[in-house]
């Protein structure tokens, strides 16, 4: 536990980062005329930052640096939970706008997303927000779809 608890402590957030990528997000939500207005900002950064921080603790893992798949993701998926319930019409457009933005990052590494792996993500992410976990693929695998696009870029 120790060690993992130095880990924690060593974390390195570089909020300047985090913050950019929520402006990023921002600039995606306006495609749909949406934004984040400054208590969503707040609310979402507090869930990554818990997010986070369970993250480390489960998996042993180091933060170095900002990932912006895991922020642009779990972001999209807090604002789409959040909002579920209320406005599926504008959590579908959150989660649309969290994928544009994933895919903005991974173009400037060349990768080219395919349309069907968009479409699938969101049916998948809505039928677990609609009481369906075991067809979904909670915010992990949602984070998990596009880092691994990513990785797989670098190989």
């Amino acid at each position: 536990m120790h060690n993992i608890q130095r880990k924690i402590s060593e974390a390195s957030f570089n909020f300047d980062e985090m913050s950019d990528l929520i402006n990023i997000l921002n600039d995606f939500l306006s495609l749909y005329e949406l934004e984040m207005g400054e208590v969503a900002e707040e609310f979402v950064l507090e869930k990554v930052i818990s997010q986070y921080y369970d993250h480390t603790m489960e998996y042993g893992v180091l933060v170095s640096g900002v990932c912006p798949y895991k922020i642009l993701a779990w972001s999209g998926y807090i604002l789409c939970q959040k909002l579920w319930e209320n406005n599926k019409d504008y959590a579908v457009k959150i989660l649309s706008a969290s994928i544009l933005a994933m895919e903005f990052f991974l173009e400037k590494e060349g990768v080219k997303v395919n349309q069907e792996i968009q479409i699938k993500t969101i049916k998948m992410i809505k039928s677990e927000l609609n009481g369906k976990a075991q067809l979904g693929i909670g915010m992990n695998g949602f984070y998990m779809i596009f880092r691994a696009l990513s990785l797989a870029n670098q190989a």
